[in-house]
């Protein structure tokens, strides 16, 4: 009888920034959630509101979770947070632009 044969998940690679421990980039399995990703970047900073983050939704290959900090928020020393996201340069499609980019 053979063995049975076991199917690694895929990986996703994501970058997790803001208000967490350690930000940078991680890879995950690829069923992996929100949660999972700030947990992967040793959990968000004391005093930060999670609450407008699906913490339930599945990621993405490539995506950005940003954990927005709040005034609340314990930032450690030397930690800056950018207050306005950058936007992108070049012309945009906008054919594919999601409504948040026109």
């Amino acid at each position: 009888m053979a063995e049975p044969i076991e199917i690694a998940a895929p990986l996703v690679t994501i970058d997790v920034a803001g208000a967490v421990a350690n930000p940078g980039v991680y890879a995950l399995p690829g069923d992996s959630r929100v949660i999972d990703a700030i947990k992967a970047a040793g959990n968000s900073l004391t005093g930060t509101d999670l609450s407008d983050l699906n913490l339930a939704r599945i990621i993405r290959d490539g995506e950005q979770i940003y954990v927005s900090p709040t005034e609340k928020t314990k930032i450690p020393a030397g930690r800056k947070f950018a207050t306005k996201k950058a936007t992108p340069r070049g012309p945009l499609n906008i054919n594919r632009a999601t409504a948040k980019q026109l």
